[in-house]
């Protein structure tokens, strides 16, 4: 290996390293910024109101935590990249799964704290639309991420990765699915009007899941580096 090929190793390698960790510090950091702005909300019930009023107008902590979810999608398309160039081996599939995770940096994060919803009447203004359809958007690449790792990790070597994406996709569909029945469906003393709860299990389920890809990511390249070390 040339001594500029060594550098350019050395220089994907930290790339991979820092964004696999930022990657983790985005998932731990939202966790608990939203835990922290709903204390920080008087009256705010984190069981019973969604995380996106958090940031909508009225609320005391609007500003904090919209420029924070801008932060947090600028940390996960960091994430993307390094994604891409930790599995750049696996050509369109390692693209795919760093646009998956840029995208829901877009949609869940550039979109929630640039463009406010409006409260309780999704899809009523232009700007509750747009606020709507990015973070579905950044929520249906996170859904499908799980089913591209298990394209990337196949053979039963590989059983845990599969397993473990099949469970975060079955767990993250389910809460997904009772948020949204108890965001138009909401009787009063019934569980299923926890649209808080809901939706912050399923935030939980995919966070989890993409520390674990920061890990793999990382065992991934450590793995490459070593296989080089040995080539040359």
């Amino acid at each position: 290996m040339s001594h500029l090929e060594q550098e350019n190793d050395a220089t994907g390698t930290l790339l991979v390293r820092s964004s696999a960790v930022i990657g983790i510090i985005a998932c731990l950091g939202d966790l608990l910024m939203t835990h922290l702005l709903g204390g920080w909300y008087p009256g705010y019930n984190s069981n019973l109101q969604p995380m996106s009023e958090l940031g909508e107008s009225g609320s005391p902590v609007a500003g904090i935590t919209s420029a924070w979810w801008v932060i947090l999608g600028l940390m996960f398309i960091v994430f993307g990249y390094g994604f891409h160039r930790a599995f750049r081996q696996q050509g369109l599939l390692s693209r795919m799964g760093g646009w998956m995770l840029a995208l829901y940096g877009v949609g869940e994060g550039l979109g929630s704290g640039l463009i406010e919803g409006t409260p309780g009447k999704a899809f009523s203004t232009p700007g509750s639309i747009i606020h709507n359809l990015l973070g579905g958007a950044g929520m249906s690449a996170a859904i499908l991420l799980p089913f591209l790792m298990m394209k990337i990790y196949q053979g039963r070597r590989y059983r845990v990765v599969r397993r473990y994406s099949l469970l975060t996709t079955a767990a993250g569909i389910f809460f997904l699915i009772l948020f949204g029945i108890s965001s138009f469906y909401r009787p009063n003393g019934s569980w299923i009007s926890y649209a808080g709860l809901w939706q912050r299990l399923c935030m939980l389920t995919y966070y989890v899941y993409f520390i674990f890809l920061a890990i793999l990511m990382l065992r991934h390249r450590s793995t490459l580096d070593t296989s080089h070390s040995l080539a040359h």
